[in-house]
């Protein structure tokens, strides 16, 4: 198979953004609809689960990132037969950090599980465990494929995945709409994602990555901490958010996280569809490199300032329509579209840093945005100033991280 017959006659990043509108789509509708079904109340404890469960798969997204750029630093544009001495096989390396995550979370899961959900609630555990493994081989599938540059495959990787996770909750909701089968029908796509798809796949690329297990693995572990710093700062707010707000009642942090999962989407999702392409993208633009960030980040933090003011006016009566019992004011409307322009320029400055190489610098700037986030969250504020302050605080405290290891001589960013 030729990289001539791998590409497409469209832009890759235009299918891609197609396959992250109909996966965001089918997100909006279950939390539209779950949210509708339940409640402010009891879709909080949904939207923690939701929460927790991306935290961990947000996390292990650093593993599909590092396949990405070492698939791409090979020349695997055609199927490999033989893997060079000492270069790990994708699917061995991918298999190998799955039996490692199941390992790890099972083991821990009785310590874990009760404090993060409950003891009443702890059974959620065994769908964010299943969840959590399958998408390990969902990110090394998806990074082999963005590696070879397959994107037709990538699309249908993406979109099933969100289509399957709108019917299971269809279904729950209409026959059991309990918390533990809406926490199954969210989990269970990561899993049957692979199973339709990987038979196909696996017959057509077999790539090999461009380092042995150790380092590569030394580069998951860098990869895997900035992700879940990243996870932590987008998916996991609101857990964030009500691990330090526990005097705010429920319908308060139900419905900002409501209006938090509406109104981000639109500007974030799509850069972090696009993380792995940018890795490649950025990987051919040494000598520009700054000037194309530069100029990403000016875009969308712009479009982000509009579309802040506009969800300002409409944001309110939007949530009402949906159901009269959220409430959230337009000022943090505003801020949470804005802030989200400052994600989504940090998911552009990221993957310039993987594509240097650069995974210190990369991982320094999420973990600064979330530990930024995380110690405005715990100041003696009102409720209100306290979270909005957190939600600007902490993208914008990252991207001068990036920018500044961007900034410095390639012989000097750790690799």
């Amino acid at each position: 198979m030729s990289g001539t017959r791998l590409a497409p006659r469209i832009n890759p990043a235009v299918l891609l953004l197609a396959a992250s509108v109909v996966t965001g789509g089918a997100g909006y509708a279950v939390q539209i609809l779950v949210a509708r079904v339940l409640g402010p109340e009891a879709y909080a404890p949904f939207a923690f689960y939701w929460s927790a469960l991306y935290i961990v798969v947000g996390a292990l997204g650093g593993v599909q990132q590092e396949v990405t750029r070492a698939a791409s630093a090979t020349d695997t544009r055609a199927p490999v037969e033989a893997s060079g001495r000492g270069h790990a096989r994708v699917t061995v390396f991918t298999l190998a950090i799955a039996a490692l995550v199941f390992v790890v979370l099972a083991a821990t899961g009785p310590v874990w599980a009760p404090l993060v959900f409950g003891p009443e609630t702890s059974y959620l555990a065994w769908p964010l465990i299943v969840g959590a493994v399958s998408y390990v081989l969902v990110a090394g599938l998806s990074g082999a494929l963005y590696g070879v540059r397959w994107w037709y495959a990538l699309v249908a990787l993406i979109a099933i995945d969100g289509v399957l996770r709108l019917i299971g909750v269809l279904l729950a909701l209409a026959f059991a709409p309990s918390l533990s089968t809406l926490a199954w029908a969210v989990a269970a796509p990561f899993p049957l994602a692979v199973v339709i798809l990987f038979p196909f796949i696996l017959k057509r690329v077999k790539p090999t990555l461009d380092a042995g297990y150790p380092q590569l693995g030394r580069n998951v572990a860098r990869t895997v901490v900035a992700a879940a710093a990243t996870s932590a700062l987008i998916s996991g707010f609101p857990a964030l958010l009500a691990a330090t707000s526990t005097s705010v009642p429920a319908s308060v942090l139900g419905s900002l996280t409501f209006a938090l999962t509406l109104t981000r989407a639109p500007i974030v999702i799509p850069l972090l569809a696009l993380q792995s392409y940018l890795i490649v993208h950025f990987g051919s633009a040494e000598s520009s490199l700054i000037r194309r960030v530069l100029r990403l980040e000016g875009l969308v933090v712009g479009a982000a300032l509009v579309l802040g003011g506009l969800a300002a006016l409409l944001g309110p009566a939007t949530l009402a329509f949906i159901r009269h019992d959220f409430v959230v004011g337009p000022g943090m409307f505003f801020v949470i579209v804005a802030s989200s322009g400052l994600v989504a320029a940090m998911s552009i400055s990221g993957p310039a840093a993987l594509a240097r190489s650069a995974h210190t610098a990369y991982t320094l700037g999420w973990v600064v945005a979330s530990v930024v986030t995380l110690g405005v969250l715990l100041l003696p504020l009102d409720f209100d100033p306290r979270v909005s302050l957190a939600l600007l605080a902490g993208p914008l405290a990252g991207c001068v991280v990036h920018l500044v290891g961007l900034r410095a001589p390639r012989r000097s960013l750790p690799s």
